[in-house]
């Protein structure tokens, strides 16, 4: 077998340690390129979504009501009961006054009527829109940098419009 020139390859890696792969990518965060392992299924084109980083999950009026809006705008309601895919977001404390779990990632809002009726930022909003297809960090109108995670494969095959 004859050695191919490095020119032949998109990526070389040397070696392996702190300096393997991931440097060799220039990600901080290899899970964030998208390539799926062969179990996974990814949703709109091969992306999987992000979600904020645990740290983030329990600022109600700068994180939970804007992705909260941001979830209804982007994935809307099921059909069959009108539930959201918030258990893809934030795992884990979603309010039982708000919410009764549907099974899986789905909430049911307890009041539709006071989930409108919440108020938010428009540009926040539209900043976590964007940010759950592109991981990207956004920051605040407080200051505060929002960084985010890709969602598991898992809990992210639950998302409307995701393939498979």
């Amino acid at each position: 077998m004859s050695r191919k020139p490095e020119s032949d390859y998109d990526v070389v890696v040397a070696g392996g340690g702190a300096g393997g792969v991931g440097a060799a990518l220039g990600a901080a965060r290899p899970h964030r390129l998208g390539v799926a392992r062969h179990c996974d299924v990814l949703p709109r084109g091969g992306q999987m979504p992000f979600r904020p980083e645990p740290s983030f999950r329990r600022n109600v009026n700068g994180v939970i009501i804007p992705i909260t809006e941001a979830i209804r705008r982007k994935y809307g309601a099921r059909d069959s009961d009108g539930a959201y895919p918030l258990g893809a977001f934030y795992p884990t404390n979603v309010s039982k006054r708000s919410w009764r779990h549907a099974g899986g990632i789905w909430y049911v809002p307890v009041s539709e009527t006071d989930l409108g009726a919440r108020r938010f930022n428009e540009a926040v909003v539209a900043a976590f829109m964007r940010c759950i297809d592109s991981g990207e960090a956004c920051t605040l109108p407080s200051r505060k940098v929002v960084t985010w995670e890709e969602i598991p494969a898992a809990e992210a095959r639950g998302l409307p419009g995701a393939e498979g």
